[in-house]
């Protein structure tokens, strides 16, 4: 199973420096690092030596403010994937439902534990939305587990808090547990009021998992979070993990997450993004060899048209020549074929990018072979 923002590999592969490469296939923000958190990371340096707190309170605390939740809810990890797998194993579904196209991790992690998924399919005549109707539908006593990725990736969609509170009331309703992934939460414009965390509480069978991977574009340090309705299965949780699991440069976050400067990084970058994201999808709407899908976070899902003489693999390729990394959506579960997905970056870098394709659309429209 891959993932986008492979550029080690990549660059090993077709031979230059990994730092070279154009990477649209990893949804990360886009903009360094801020200054606070390099200098907080750089002084965790001292502490190397030192285990860290096995319980993690200050660390749990930290979060548990920046979550609007209490400390007990709390439980951090080596990111979201391991929050992912840890609450999956913990729960050990018999039968699980899961909407598609969605993050791969989750199928690997159901696979371990040898859960039945059933899938459900959310439409491409529908840019991807999910029937939240159709859905609750289908759910019933036989299924232990829904897992949902808000906003979802790679379609960028989005379930509202009222289509939440639904589905949220029919799962408790037939004994259901909800796994809401919201990693890429921070990047939508008022996330405060998607973001079912400060309402955990009322959720006994919810958890949401986060992480600041992200939006603070650190994924060599990774910090994730899970968010437990059930102060029983966070205790649970915690009691079960791998000690240690986070190292001192990560839980350094700890003196970051609630500061001005993180606020006002936050609200700048999501901000740009979505500004930056409109010119881009602007731009690719005007490229008849494309059709851009709407979306609500830091990276877009394309289509590339329909054409015996090019696909995917030949645009990926043609870019990759130019130094230009996208993520084929191939191997995403539920997604057609012809599909790709970008990250938005910055001006100068999305022009980059909307010049070669442009330069694809040409080609295509002058009946040539990309």
């Amino acid at each position: 199973m891959e993932h986008g923002g492979n550029v080690l590999k990549i660059g090993k592969e077709i031979g230059i420096d990994p730092h070279e490469i154009l990477d649209f296939s990893a949804n990360i923000s886009p903009f360094k690092i801020p200054d606070g958190l390099i200098q907080l990371i750089t002084q965790a340096q001292k502490d190397i030596s030192i285990y860290p707190d096995p319980k993690y309170y200050e660390l749990r605390k930290a979060l548990a403010h920046y979550a609007s939740t209490e400390i007990e809810r709390i439980v951090p990890g080596n990111g979201a994937a391991q929050i992912i797998h840890d609450a999956i194993r913990l729960i050990n579904p018999v039968k699980t439902m899961l909407p598609v196209p969605t993050f791969s991790e989750y199928e690997a992690a159901l696979e371990v534990v040898g859960s039945s998924v059933v899938y459900f399919k959310m439409e491409m005549t529908n840019h991807f939305k999910l029937n939240v109707g159709k859905l609750i539908n289908q759910i019933d006593e036989t299924f232990d587990l829904l897992v949902l990725c808000n906003p979802n990736n790679p379609t960028g969609n989005l379930i509202t808090r009222k289509e939440m509170n639904e589905i949220l009331e029919k799962c408790q309703k037939v004994g259901c547990k909800v796994i809401v992934d919201e990693a890429f939460i921070e990047f939508v414009t008022a996330s405060d009021r998607l973001t079912m965390a400060s309402e955990i509480h009322k959720w006994n069978h919810l958890i949401i998992i986060r992480a600041f991977t992200k939006i603070f574009a650190i994924p060599g340090i990774r910090l994730g979070y899970g968010i437990y309705g059930c102060l029983e299965l966070s205790e649970n949780h915690r009691k079960h993990a791998v000690p240690w699991s986070v190292n001192v440069f990560a839980e350094s976050l700890r003196y970051y997450i609630n500061s001005v400067e993180a606020s006002v990084y936050i609200k700048k970058v999501s901000e740009t993004i979505k500004l930056e994201k409109e010119i881009m999808e602007e731009a690719i709407k005007k490229m008849e060899a494309f059709t851009v899908f709407p979306s609500h976070t830091n990276y877009l899902l394309i289509r590339l048209s329909d054409n015996e003489k090019y696909n995917v693999e030949r645009l990926y390729h043609w870019l990759l020549k130019r130094q230009i990394l996208i993520r084929k959506c191939n191997n995403f579960n539920g997604m057609p074929s012809r599909f790709f997905r970008v990250a938005v970056k910055k001006k100068e870098e999305n022009r980059q990018l909307i010049d070669s394709l442009l330069s694809v659309n040409n080609i295509i429209l002058n009946n040539k072979q990309c």
